[in-house]
């Protein structure tokens, strides 16, 4: 579901929810996540 919501979004918006994710999670969690979702696609 997290995917299909950011893939909503205009780059710019998505580059500050990753920001967001980055502050909550912190960076290698977020590196996980970028290189899972979108080194993938």
């Amino acid at each position: 579901m997290t995917r299909k919501v950011i893939m909503k979004f205009n780059p710019v918006e998505a580059t500050a929810i990753r920001l967001k994710l980055k502050e909550t999670w912190g960076h290698e969690t977020i590196k996980l996540f970028e290189v899972r979702y979108y080194g993938s696609a």
